[in-house]
């Protein structure tokens, strides 16, 4: 089991099977949710030994309930899961049906949020090893690379921060948000992965695919709150910025969410769509492909890491 599910699963990290008994005294009732979703989980990939079951496939069954229950997305499919959730989480359900799906409906949402933390706190840790990623700035400074696209799954901020330190001055860096604002905030601004790159400079473009931690949704703070979402914009912020801030030319906005990342296993292909930042990487990402003349496949294995600890990733 991998670190961020430990810290998902807590407590119920070390518990095996596929038989769910429920607590007689729930103290974390959102806990508890997730073991139960795990435990469907290793039902489902039971006859296969090589799938372990991580916190992408808790977030995606936590995120079927959630979506339809809510109306976001209809799936009739899931009847039976909800169903089973009804008659073996009583403990966590107060007696009344519209009450009970109301309660599991916020659970589905409680686990959601609790996977999404746990995800964003753990990969704000600063790394022991960044060496593997010097492969990225020897493409970018060799001059018969006329082009350099960068697309990545992961949500940490590793990569543009070796790249901002370790790129000389002849190379432009470009991930879709303008300049940094008096607050820090800097709005998601497409067009600039079309603009020319200034005058001697060769550009390398950052394409996040799955999202950030230092992206966020803000909303204007207007009276009227019907056309509020004409002014909603995405940003990219050092740190987490809080729930009421001052950005361009003193107007307010307010952050509406924590870090925008995609989690969960299939669900993915929804959430592309939820939002435009996403529709709009992916559409580059494949137009991208397109039109490559060179294409490299990289995974997240740093040689040097390997070399001191003798494991393989």
């Amino acid at each position: 089991m991998d670190e961020i599910t430990e810290a998902v699963m807590g407590a119920g990290a070390s518990q095996s099977g596929t038989e769910f008994e429920p607590a007689t005294h729930v103290v974390d009732p959102v806990g508890e949710f997730v073991r139960w979703l795990s435990i469907r989980a290793k039902l489902r990939y039971d006859g296969d030994p090589h799938r372990v079951i991580n916190y992408e496939d808790i977030s995606y069954l936590a995120g079927q309930i959630r979506d339809d229950l809510l109306g976001e997305f209809d799936n009739p499919a899931i009847t039976p899961l909800v169903e089973k959730a009804y008659s073996e989480l009583w403990p966590l359900l107060p007696p009344t049906q519209g009450a009970v799906k109301e309660q599991l409906s916020s659970l589905a949402y409680a686990a959601v949020e609790r996977i999404h933390n746990v995800l964003v706190d753990m990969l704000t840790k600063q790394p022991e090893q960044t060496c593997h990623l010097k492969l990225f700035c020897d493409a970018a400074h060799d001059c018969r690379v006329s082009e350099l696209n960068l697309f990545t799954l992961n949500h940490d901020t590793l990569l543009e921060g070796f790249l901002t330190k370790h790129l000389d001055g002849t190379i432009q860096l470009t991930d879709g948000f303008e300049s940094a604002e008096t607050v820090g905030i800097r709005q998601w601004a497409p067009h600039l992965f079309d603009k020319t790159s200034e005058q001697g400079k060769r550009r390398v473009s950052l394409f996040k695919l799955h999202g950030s931690i230092d992206w966020f949704r803000f909303l204007p703070s207007l009276q009227n709150h019907n056309k509020a979402w004409l002014g909603e914009f995405v940003g990219r912020a050092r740190g987490s910025p809080p729930r009421g801030i001052v950005s361009r030319g003193g107007s307010e906005y307010t952050r509406m969410d924590g870090p925008l990342v995609l989690m969960g296993t299939f669900n993915k292909i929804l959430d592309y769509t939820r939002l435009a930042v996403f529709f709009e990487m992916h559409y580059r990402f494949v137009r991208a492909l397109d039109e490559t003349g060179a294409l490299i496949l990289s995974k997240n294995e740093p040689a040097c890491a390997k070399e001191h600890t003798g494991n393989e990733h």
